[in-house]
C-alpha cells in the first residue's frame, strides 16, 4: 500500500514497523558471547561481551541496553564510544552484599558463555552533532560507564569547549577507573573533580559529588549535564541542580528513561 496515496474512508491509524528517526539506531535483540570479566576494584567488574560474527550494532555514547537474565531485564550503560565497527560492547557491573540482585547478576554472567541483549535504549546521548555548550558530567560509582563513553566520543571528535568530570564516591578505592581519568586530565582537555564522601585527605574534594558541582557553578545556565548513576542519585542530582538554576531540560541521564520519576 501506498499511504501517500490512500483516502481512508474512516478515521484510522497506520503503524509502521521498523521505521526509526534520522540520526537514531534501530533496537535489536543479541545473543553475544561473554568474552571476558576483568575485576576493576572490590566490586565493580568490566564485563565483555562480543557481538556475533557479522553483525553490527549501532549506538551513541550514553546509550544503554538491556540484558536479559533469568532474573529479568536489567539495563547496564554501554561503557565504550562507538568509534569503529568493533564487535565489543564494554559494561560496568557493581556487585556487593548490599544489593543482592547484582551478586545474581554477575552469578549469570560468570557462569554462561552467551547473554542476550536487546538495545540502544535512551534518549540522553552524544548525537552526530556535537554539543554547542560545555559538558559537565555528574557520576556516582557504575554511573561513569555512560561518561566514559561520552568522553571518549568528545575526546575522539575533537570537541573544543570545557569538559568536566565530577566523579562522586565514598573512599578513593571506590574510583575504579580513576587512573584514566587522571590521564585525560593530563591533557589538558578534561576537568577532573574526584570527590569522596568519607574521606579526611586534604587535597580530596570531600562531601556529596553535587555539591562540589554547585560550588563550581557560576553560570548555571552555561553547561549541559549528563549525570551517572542510580535513580535515586540521578534524581536527587537533578533537584539539586535544578535549585542551583541549571535549566531542565539541560540536565540529562540515562536513568531518566529506564527509570522515569512518577
Amino acid at each position: 500500500m501506498l499511504y501517500c496515496a490512500a483516502r481512508p474512508l474512516s478515521n484510522c491509524e497506520i503503524d509502521v514497523t521498523g521505521t526509526i528517526a534520522p540520526g537514531r539506531f534501530p533496537e535489536r535483540e543479541l545473543a553475544c558471547q561473554i568474552s571476558a570479566i576483568e575485576p576493576l576494584n572490590h566490586d565493580v567488574s568490566r564485563v565483555w561481551l562480543r557481538l556475533p560474527a557479522g553483525t553490527t550494532l549501532g549506538w551513541h555514547a550514553g546509550q544503554y541496553l538491556m540484558l536479559r537474565l533469568a532474573q529479568g531485564d536489567c539495563p547496564f550503560s554501554i561503557a565504550n564510544a562507538c568509534l569503529d565497527e568493533n564487535r565489543e560492547l564494554e559494561l560496568h557491573v557493581r556487585h556487593n552484599n548490599e544489593n543482592p540482585a547484582s551478586l545474581e547478576v554477575m552469578e549469570e554472567l560468570r557462569n554462561n558463555a552467551v547473554v542476550t541483549i536487546r538495545g540502544p535504549g535512551g534518549e540522553r546521548f552524544i548525537g552526530e552533532e556535537l554539543p554547542q555548550r560545555p559538558v559537565w558530567f555528574v557520576c556516582g560509582s557504575t554511573g561513569f560507564a555512560p561518561a566514559k563513553a561520552m568522553i571518549e566520543t568528545l575526546l575522539a571528535r575533537g570537541f573544543d569547549r570545557d569538559i568536566r568530570l565530577y566523579w562522586g564516591a565514598r573512599t578513593g578505592e571506590d574510583l575504579y577507573l580513576s587512573a584514566l581519568a587522571e590521564r585525560w586530565a593530563a591533557t589538558g582537555r578534561v576537568d577532573y573533580h574526584p570527590v569522596l564522601s568519607e574521606s579526611n585527605e586534604a587535597s580530596t574534594r570531600t562531601g556529596l559529588v553535587h555539591q562540589a558541582v554547585i560550588e563550581d557553578l557560576d553560570e548555571p545556565e552555561a553547561p549541559l549535564f549528563h549525570v551517572g548513576g542510580s535513580p535515586a542519585m540521578a534524581w536527587a542530582v537533578f533537584d539539586a541542580l535544578r535549585a542551583a538554576g541549571v535549566p531542565g531540560e539541560q540536565i540529562h541521564s540515562d536513568v531518566f528513561d529506564y527509570a522515569p520519576r512518577e
